[in-house]
C-alpha cells in the first residue's frame, strides 16, 4: 500500500464563508479568489441562493489533493446544461489532475448516508484546474440528480464538496474499462486490475447476461478515501444511479488488495458492481436487463450478486463453504429464509438488500442442485415482467412442496454455507421453545402466522433423561397438508447432524432417551410452509405445532438362567482340576427405562446381604412385545466378603411364556436353550486370588433353561 503523500494543502478546519451568489434561469456566476462556478442559461429551472464554504471538513484524500475542500450549498437536485467549475490549485501538479466532486446518497447496507466522490478530469487553466459537469451526471455521484437524503430534509440545501486532486496517471484503456490510477500506485496492480476486469465482463457473457444496456467503457477511478485507515478505493461509473466502492483493509507486500465491493442504491439498482478478490479474479454481479429494475425484484437481484461471490473464491478445501460478504451482515440476514420468501424483503431499500444477502443462499442451492441455468431461467423469467418468487419457482422443474423443504433443510443442516446454525447462533431468536425437564413437560402448543414460502424454528432442549416419545403435529385450517412439513434435526457440540425425520403434518420420534443417552442436548424442530397466493405471494396462514411426550417408564427385570456347563478351578500353585456342573448367577432384579420397544438399565448397589453388586443389562423387544429379540447382561456380585462372581450372558430370540397383571415372563428349557445363547462367561474367584473358577464351555441339557420377567417398577 502506498504511504501518504506529505502535500497538505493549506485550509482552515473551521468553516469560511468564501462566496455568495443568487441565480436563475438567466444563468450566473459565483465567484471567490479561489473557486468559480458559471451556470449557463436554462441551466437552473428556478432561482436559487449559493453559499460556498471552505474548511469544512478535513480532505477526503489528502496524499492527492492540491486544493482546499469546497462546500456548495443550494444547488437545485436537477439543472439541464454543463455547469463549469474552476478551482485555483495550491500545490505543484504532477500528471493527470481532476476535480473531486461528491455528496452523500443512501447507503442500504448501513441504512446512513455516505460520501461518495467522482473524479473528473481536469485541465490546468492560469492555476486553475477545471471542470464540466454536465447534466446526465447528476453532480457526478447521481446520474439521474435524484438525491437520496436520509439525514436532510427535502427543505434542506443540497451540499456539494468540490477538492482538485493530482497526481495521477495517463488512464489504461481495456476493451470496456477506462482505469485511473495514482501515479506512485505499485506497477503490479497497474498489470493485474485491467485484465482480471477485462475477465469479469467474460464472465457475465459466459453465464448468458446482457452487457448490451451497459454505456461502454466503464470509468474506475483508484484513489485514496480515507487514508488515516489506510484504505484505497475504487470507483466505478456509470452506476445508474447507485455506487459500486471496491476497497482494501490493509497493505499486504504493497500490493493493492481488493477485498470486496460495497454496493448502495439512490433512485435505482445498482446497474453493474465487480466484485474483487486478492487471490483469484475479478467477478461481475448482476446486470439487469430492464432500462428501469421493478423494486420488488431488488432482493433477488441482491440475492443472485452475493452468490457470485463465490464464483471468486479460490480453489482451496477451507474455501468450500465461503460465505458471501452480506451473509453475516445482519441477524436478518441469516434468518431471511425463513421469514417468507417475498414477504421477507419488507417494503424497504434496506431491508430487501438485506434480504437479498440472506438469500444468496437459495442461489447457491440452486445451482448446485439444478445446475447454473437455473440463474439464466429465473432472468429469462425477470425480463417477461414475472414476479421473482415466479420466476424462483419457474426455473426449476420440482413443485415448491418438494423444492422448498428440501432447501430449508439443507440449510438448516449447514451443507450451504457450512451453517448457521453452529453453536448456539439461534438459541435467542427462535419463533418458539419448549424445555423438558421433568416428568411434567408433556404437551406444548405454537400457533403462528406464516408468509408464503417460509419457515418457523422451535428449540426443545432435552434436559431430561426419562423421554420415549415425542409427537409433533402441525396443521393449517387454509394450507394444505401436503404443502406443510416437518423436519427433525438433532444438535450437539455446535452442529445439526443428523437431519433426524421429515413429515408432512406428522413426526413421531421413539427411543428419545437414546438421543439424551448420546449426548444429544437440543431437536430444532422446523415446520416449513410451502403455500403460496399468486400474483403478490405475500399472502400469511397460521400453522399450528402441537408436541406431545410421553415419557419412559421405569420398568423391573429379572433375568434368571441355569446352564449345563464345563467349569476349571485353579490356584496359583497350579492345583487344577476340571468338572461339570450347572451354572446360575445369584442375581437380583434390576430397574431400569423402558423406550420404545428397548430396555436398558445401568446399576452400581448393594445386594440384600449389603455386597456389592453393580452391571448392565440391555433388552429389545418385537413391536408385539412378545418376543424379546435379543438380550445382554453383564454383572458382578459379591457373595460374601471372600469372593465373587463375574458373569456375562447374551442371546436372542426368547419368547413369551405368560403375561399375568402386567408381569411379563419370556422363557425356553431344554435342548435347545443352547441355540439362544451367543454368549456366555463366567469367572469366579477368591477375593484374595487364592483361587479361582472359569467356564470352559457350556453345554446342551435338558434342565437348562432361561427365564426374564418383566414388569413395571412398583408393581
Amino acid at each position: 500500500m502506498i504511504s501518504c503523500s506529505s502535500k497538505s494543502p493549506t485550509s482552515s478546519t473551521e468553516k469560511e464563508t468564501e462566496a455568495t451568489a443568487v441565480i436563475g434561469p438567466a444563468g450566473g456566476r459565483l465567484s471567490s479568489s479561489d473557486f468559480v462556478l458559471d451556470v449557463p442559461p436554462g441551466a437552473f429551472s428556478q432561482t436559487v441562493t449559493l453559499n460556498l464554504y471552505s474548511g469544512v471538513e478535513e480532505h477526503p484524500s489528502q496524499a492527492y489533493s492540491v486544493t482546499k475542500l469546497y462546500r456548495l450549498e443550494g444547488l437545485p437536485d436537477n439543472y439541464s446544461d454543463t455547469l463549469k467549475i474552476r478551482i485555483r490549485f495550491q500545490e505543484a501538479l504532477d500528471g493527470t489532475s481532476f476535480v473531486a466532486v461528491g455528496g452523500n446518497i443512501l447507503n442500504p447496507a448501513s441504512g446512513e448516508e455516505q460520501r461518495v466522490y467522482r473524479l473528473f478530469p481536469a485541465q490546468d487553466s492560469a492555476e486553475f484546474l477545471g471542470i464540466g459537469i454536465p447534466a446526465d451526471t447528476g453532480y457526478g455521484f447521481n446520474s439521474e440528480g435524484s438525491h437520496r437524503r436520509l439525514k436532510q430534509s427535502q427543505e434542506s440545501p443540497l451540499a456539494v464538496y468540490f477538492v482538485g486532486q493530482s497526481g495521477y496517471d495517463t488512464p489504461v484503456v481495456t476493451g470496456h474499462f477506462k482505469i485511473i490510477f495514482p501515479k506512485n500506485l505499485v506497477t503490479h496492480s497497474k498489470l493485474f486490475l485491467p485484465p482480471v476486469l477485462e475477465k469479469a465482463i467474460d464472465s457475465l457473457k459466459a453465464l448468458n447476461i446482457d452487457t448490451s444496456l451497459v454505456p461502454f467503457p466503464i470509468e474506475v477511478y483508484i484513489y485514496d478515501f480515507a487514508p488515516a485507515d489506510i484504505q484505497r478505493y475504487a470507483m466505478f461509473f456509470p452506476a445508474w444511479g447507485a455506487f459500486s466502492i471496491v476497497f482494501s483493509k490493509q497493505a499486504l507486500d504493497d500490493i493493492l488488495a481488493y477485498q470486496w465491493v460495497v454496493m448502495a442504491a439512490a433512485a435505482r439498482e445498482c446497474a453493474l458492481a465487480v466484485l474483487c478478490t486478492n487471490d483469484k479474479e475479478y467477478f461481475n454481479v448482476l446486470l439487469q436487463r430492464q432500462a428501469r429494475v421493478n423494486p420488488v425484484n431488488y432482493w433477488l437481484h441482491h440475492a443472485v450478486a452475493s452468490w457470485f461471490e463465490q464464483k471468486l473464491v479460490p480453489e482451496y478445501p477451507e474455501w468450500l463453504f465461503f460465505k458471501p460478504l452480506d451473509f453475516d451482515l445482519t441477524d436478518h440476514n441469516r434468518q431471511a429464509p425463513f421469514e417468507g420468501l417475498q414477504a421477507g424483503a419488507g417494503n424497504a431499500l434496506l431491508s430487501a438488500r438485506n434480504h437479498g444477502g440472506g438469500m444468496s443462499t437459495l442461489i447457491r442451492y440452486l445451482t448446485v442442485n439444478y445446475r447454473e441455468s437455473a440463474v439464466f431461467r429465473i432472468y429469462d423469467a425477470i425480463k417477461t415482467q414475472a414476479a421473482p418468487v415466479a420466476a424462483v419457482l419457474g426455473c426449476v422443474a420440482d413443485e415448491a412442496r418438494v423444492m422448498w423443504p428440501d432447501f430449508i433443510k439443507e440449510y438448516v443442516r449447514g451443507n450451504i454455507y457450512n451453517g448457521p446454525f453452529a453453536g448456539d447462533v439461534y438459541a435467542s431468536d427462535v419463533h418458539g421453545a419448549f424445555t423438558i425437564d421433568s416428568a411434567e413437560d408433556t404437551l406444548a402448543v405454537f400457533s403462528l402466522a406464516y408468509p408464503d414460502l417460509s419457515g418457523r424454528i422451535f428449540l426443545m432442549e432435552l434436559d431430561y433423561p426419562a423421554l420415549d416419545t415425542i409427537r409433533l403435529v402441525a396443521s393449517g385450517s387454509t394450507i394444505p397438508a401436503e404443502d406443510i412439513a416437518i423436519l427433525v434435526f438433532a444438535h450437539k457440540n455446535g452442529s445439526t447432524d443428523p437431519f433426524l425425520m421429515k413429515g408432512e403434518t406428522e413426526v413421531i420420534l421413539t427411543q428419545v432417551d437414546t438421543l439424551v443417552a448420546q449426548g444429544f442436548e437440543q431437536l430444532w424442530v422446523v415446520v416449513v410452509n410451502s403455500h403460496y397466493t399468486e400474483p403478490g405471494y405475500m399472502s400469511t396462514s397460521t400453522i399450528n405445532l402441537n408436541i406431545s411426550i410421553t415419557m419412559s417408564r421405569q420398568y423391573l427385570v429379572s433375568l434368571w438362567f441355569n446352564i449345563y456347563a464345563d467349569l476349571f478351578y485353579n490356584t496359583p500353585a497350579n492345583d487344577s482340576m476340571a468338572w461339570s456342573q450347572y451354572v446360575w448367577p445369584n442375581w437380583e432384579p434390576v430397574t431400569g427405562t423402558m423406550s420404545g420397544n428397548s430396555f436398558s438399565a445401568v446399576w452400581d448397589t448393594v445386594t440384600m446381604w449389603d455386597y456389592p453388586y453393580f452391571g448392565e443389562m440391555t433388552l429389545t423387544f418385537n413391536a408385539l412385545r412378545d418376543t424379546i429379540l435379543t438380550f445382554y447382561s453383564s454383572a458382578t456380585i459379591y457373595q460374601n466378603p471372600w469372593t465373587y462372581r463375574e458373569i456375562t450372558i447374551s442371546g436372542s430370540s426368547i419368547p413369551l411364556f405368560r403375561s399375568d397383571e402386567g408381569v411379563d415372563i419370556y422363557d425356553i428349557h431344554g435342548l435347545n436353550v443352547c441355540s439362544h445363547i451367543s454368549r456366555l462367561e463366567y469367572h469366579w474367584q477368591a477375593e484374595d486370588g487364592s483361587w479361582w473358577e472359569d467356564l470352559v464351555k457350556f453345554n446342551c441339557a435338558d434342565s437348562n433353561y432361561i427365564n426374564i420377567m418383566v414388569s413395571p417398577a412398583g408393581q
